[in-house]
């Protein structure tokens, strides 16, 4: 079963399987590009402007029509990605951004689920926080008795 990530380019630009999803890329970024995933530069100004009662609805709204007249059919993107393909843009993993956005459309025409990256230090991480919970359970369990 193929695997696909997301993440930005300040975490994943080095990585070989990288593809570029952003209407502009950083000057260093040497990695493919995708640039009928990305959005409007218009977009992208009137969300950061935050102005116009642009909101994140009305982003989506927007993207995933944008999506549909660029003709992208997700099940093709999907089968033309490598393994462990990353696509990338500039947001931070728990901002709103387009990258989710076009996740979420995936899922929801293909059934594939593409998650966000994570290193290993931070699923160690959100292993040790699952423990400490699992230990504070226990403990709280003990001072019951």
């Amino acid at each position: 079963m193929k695997i696909i990530y997301t993440s930005n380019y300040a975490r994943q630009a080095n990585n070989p399987r990288a593809f570029g999803i952003s209407a502009v890329t950083p000057d260093w970024f040497n990695g493919y590009t995708l640039p009928k995933l990305a959005p409007t530069m218009g977009m992208v100004s009137k969300i950061k402007d935050g102005g116009n009662n642009y909101n994140a609805e009305d982003y989506t709204k927007d993207y995933i029509e944008l999506l549909e007249e660029r003709g992208i059919d997700a099940e093709e993107l999907v089968n033309s990605l490598p393994n462990e393909a990353m696509l990338l843009c500039y947001e931070s993993p728990g901002d709103f951004c387009h990258r989710h956005v076009l996740t979420k459309w995936i899922q929801e025409q293909t059934g594939v689920i593409i998650p966000e990256w994570k290193n290993i230090v931070e699923t160690k991480a959100d292993i040790k926080d699952i423990q400490n919970e699992e230990k504070k359970k226990l403990v709280d369990t003990f001072l019951k008795f």
